[in-house]
């Protein structure tokens, strides 16, 4: 795999991603791990605290380059090394998942999110909230779930995450999630 940054919101992805037999990976410092092994995207957060606004575009580039392959994916994150993301993030990912959303056609075709945090799961409902996501995503606390979860989407009998219909999450909300949960004050 070869992707080269052009410009702080650009990435070019020369050659597919998904090689055939073959795991390709790709480091996003301060962020995570990209792992391809078609049909799967593992996507490991190997951060504690996710403070990185340049690594975070990166990240989200090396996302949108999977569709230069035009193969449905299936990405699965382990978000269990998380503990804190900056709460300003919320708004940088619905941007972009409204710009995922506006691919076409829609390769995602499903994601298993693996997070026991409670904080990162308020951000990420908050985010579902606002923004749709753009293909069913199923939720587990453990890499042990996981196995059993991905068995049960496969028999149709897994449930996705339930999205409230409110979408207006307001500064307060963020703020009350962030304070409640003990972390220091700063802006968002």
């Amino acid at each position: 795999m070869s992707l080269f940054l052009n410009k702080p919101n650009t990435v070019t992805n020369l050659n597919p991603i998904f090689l055939d037999g073959e795991i390709t990976r790709k480091e996003i410092k301060n962020i995570a791990i990209f792992e391809f092994e078609y049909p799967y995207v593992y996507i490991t957060f190997n951060h504690e605290q996710i403070i990185d606004a340049y690594n975070l575009e990166i990240f989200f580039q090396t996302w949108l380059s999977i569709y230069n392959d035009k193969k449905p994916y299936i990405i699965i994150f382990d978000g269990t090394k998380v503990q804190y993301v900056k709460p300003g993030f919320i708004f940088k990912f619905v941007k972009f998942m409204k710009k995922l959303r506006k691919q076409e056609p829609q390769y995602l075709q499903y994601s298993i999110i693996i997070i026991d945090n409670s904080f990162i799961r308020g951000l990420m409902n908050m985010v579902f909230r606002i923004q749709k996501p753009v293909a069913p995503v199923y939720l587990c606390k453990s890499t042990d779930e996981l196995l059993e979860l991905h068995n049960k989407i496969h028999k149709n009998t897994a449930s996705c995450v339930a999205l409230q219909d409110n979408t207006d999450v307001t500064e307060e909300e963020i703020n009350k999630m962030y304070f409640d949960n003990n972390y220091r004050e700063e802006n968002i």
